[in-house]
């Protein structure tokens, strides 16, 4: 290549590498306006992240043919990788061969194999993309010219290695695909000189194409490639359910909740620059599928948009003159300070939210949608006051009857009768407290879920009580709907009537209340998950079968399919407790709807779903749908949220069915089949 060929190499790179320098930092820039946040904690537990998540891609490889296509793409350019030193350092010094591999016939026999891999890859993310076209995938200019980059890259490997072989024939001997462009350029009957001319053309077209992908990365949707390890590195280790951070109530400077995008944190900001627009949480997200005004993709995509426009005023310059404009006591009119609900994101987007999770669970780049929205919730909440028809009757509900159901004449006593009743109320001397919950108390269908249990607990020989009328809501629906004032004063009340009851043991059949009091509750009482055992009643039914104080003795001879609740499942990953037991039934047949376990759908109560008018069609019609399709005569779960809206969605469909579908709770099931230990 000569000294002048090396010189102009040197300052290509140089201005190439400048260019992704410059990006890099802008983004570095941007991140910086977001509020400091601890993701440091747990450092092996995060490296291991890496490997698993990144490497590994294992959620990725959640869906088929996507994930192998992405797998092939990702795999075949790491492996390429080390190939692309051996380009550079030709670049550098001529007739460079990389030091211990750049001489062995096998790295040239593994670089061909990869480079066919990624070719494979581009060419089902093409036909994916062009021909099959699915919803979820917009058609835009991003994505063609990183396909076409990735064409290139492969194409010009090929040809320039097959002209060197073609003037060296013995550096194809191992290569196959290079052996076979080898051979037909070979035939051409071109000269050495002519061959080695070409060789260095094809060279400098894989070297633009590579510098021209790695300045473009960090301006497109695949900025994704340098986001996402630093993503997964600083992915939540908690449960789902313990993602909510509580808002410190004694800053008085603070604003409840996020008005503006420098509210959130410098993660929530890293989140929106990782999205790869894949499109997988709008393919799971209930309100979107049920056309509500929602996409969850948009919702995180149109923020960041937001981000992006904010992030150039944060450039030196311009940052400089709206200091100056600032000082001179004029209004900056920086995007930066505006509000994000009403340009970024619209509030029918927000409360159309089940907070259900499925998003979350199936981002293959570690995003936290539902934390975001919610934080959005908690200023239209507390800043503004602002709730959507019904959910506004349901907090002043919870404010003044402590549970959100307006209008409802049942009291948290309706749900119990016999002589029993009294003695659960009054005695401290019991092993758990029952906590009933205010679906399971007050809405009549929901009842006979209380009523079972608590049957099963006393055949079961369980010594345990309940607090009737002194039971408050656990706070799940304000918190969910943004009201974290008002969860805050519910937590602290019922903290103290535990310590009053001296309660040890607390279980309950709502898996809201039960996220609660696991994963929420020790963020208000650092002491509270040493103080007490807390259990989901399917747990608690799973170790009293165990233990041998309840039999199974009869047969339940149906087919039965089990709905996952959002925040048994997604939230606290309790997916094969309910199964076992339904499994160790006799006559019982197990089948699953299409949608289950981490894709389950929704019955779409969750988030104040159950107090709120739904745009579209209803989120538990669409579940109803699902649950005769599977073909199943019972369906069964673990929730009286689920029950009370799969209750309506079940009936509302049931016309023009060929079988009626009945609906029981799992402690409903157990009660019918298991007898007393004497």
């Amino acid at each position: 290549m000569g000294l002048p060929g090396i010189i102009v190499f040197i300052i290509i790179l140089a201005g190439a590498i400048g260019l992704f320098a410059m990006a890099i930092r802008q983004r570095y820039l941007i991140l910086r306006l977001g509020q400091p946040e601890n993701r440091f904690d747990q450092i092996g537990e995060r490296v291991k992240s890496l490997f698993v998540y990144v490497l590994g891609q294992k959620k990725v490889l959640d869906e088929a043919y996507p994930g192998l296509l992405h797998v092939l793409i990702f795999w075949g350019f790491l492996v390429l990788a080390l190939g692309e030193l051996q380009f550079f350092g030709e670049g550098l010094y001529p007739g460079f061969v990389l030091p211990l591999l750049g001489h062995y016939p096998a790295f040239y026999l593994i670089q061909d194999l990869f480079a066919v891999l990624v070719l494979a890859g581009v060419l089902m993310a093409a036909w994916r993309r062009y021909v099959v076209k699915p919803d979820r995938l917009e058609r835009n200019l991003d994505a063609a010219i990183i396909l076409s980059l990735i064409t290139g890259v492969v194409l010009t490997l090929f040809i320039a290695n097959g002209l060197r072989a073609a003037a060296h024939p013995a550096a194809s001997a191992a290569a196959p695909v290079t052996a076979v462009v080898s051979y037909f350029l070979g035939k051409q009957g071109w000269s050495l000189a002519t061959l080695n001319l070409l060789y260095y053309i094809f060279w400098w077209a894989h070297v633009l194409i590579i510098l021209a992908f790695l300045v473009f990365i960090p301006y497109s949707k695949h900025m994704h490639l340098i986001a996402c390890p630093f993503n997964t590195f600083f992915r939540s280790l908690n449960p789902m359910g313990k993602m909510l951070q509580p808002l410190d109530f004694e800053d008085e400077q603070a604003t409840l909740g996020v008005r503006k995008i420098t509210d959130f944190s410098w993660k929530h900001l890293l989140d929106l620059l990782t999205c790869t627009q894949c499109g997988r949480c709008q393919d799971n997200c209930p309100a979107y599928l049920s056309n509500a005004p929602l996409s969850s993709k948009r919702f995180i995509n149109n923020m960041k948009e937001h981000l992006l426009e904010c992030g150039k005023e944060s450039s030196p310059g311009i940052a400089h003159a709206y200091a100056e404009q600032n000082e001179s006591g004029g209004e900056t009119g920086r995007l930066v300070e505006s509000s994000l609900i009403g340009s970024a994101v619209a509030e029918e987007e927000l409360w159309s939210c089940k907070t259900c999770g499925a998003c979350q669970y199936i981002c293959p780049v570690m995003i936290e949608h539902v934390p975001k929205n919610i934080n959005l919730r908690r200023y239209l909440a507390m800043e503004e006051a602002s709730y959507p028809s019904g959910v506004d009757n349901a907090i002043r509900c919870l404010e003044d009857r402590g549970h959100p159901y307006k209008g409802t004449m049942a009291s948290r006593s309706s749900w119990f009768r016999g002589s029993w009743a009294e003695d659960l109320v009054k005695e401290n001397n019991k092993e758990i407290l029952f906590w009933v919950g205010c679906t399971a108390a007050l809405d009549d269908r929901s009842m006979k879920i209380a009523q079972a249990f608590a049957a099963l607990l006393k055949r079961s020989g369980v010594r345990f009580g309940i607090l009737g009328e002194k039971e408050n809501c656990c706070g799940d629906p304000a918190r969910r709907l943004g009201n974290e004032f008002l969860y805050d004063g519910l937590v602290r009340d019922n903290i103290n009537l535990f310590k009053k009851h001296k309660v040890k043991t607390i279980v309950t059949t709502c898996p809201h209340c039960y996220n609660a009091f696991k994963n929420e509750y020790p963020q208000t009482d650092s002491a509270f998950s040493k103080n007490y055992e807390i259990y989901h009643h399917t747990e608690y039914l799973a170790k009293l079968l165990e233990e041998k104080k309840l039999v199974i003795a009869s047969a339940f001879t149906e087919t039965v399919t089990y709905h996952d609740p959002c925040y048994l499942g997604r939230y606290n990953d309790i997916f094969d407790i309910p199964r076992k037991i339904l499994q160790n039934i006799s006559g019982l047949k197990l089948i699953e709807m299409q949608r289950n376990r981490g894709r389950s759908f929704c019955c779409g109560g969750g988030g104040g779903g159950a107090w709120m008018e739904e745009e579209g069609t209803r989120v538990n019609h669409m579940r109803a749908e699902q649950v005769f399709a599977a073909g199943a005569e019972v369906l069964c779960t673990a929730c009286p949220f689920c029950m009370t809206m799969m209750n309506d969605g079940i009936k509302v469909k049931q016309a023009g069915q060929d079988k009626a579908v009945r609906i029981y709770d799992l402690a409903e099931i157990l009660e019918t089949v298991t007898q007393k230990i004497s």
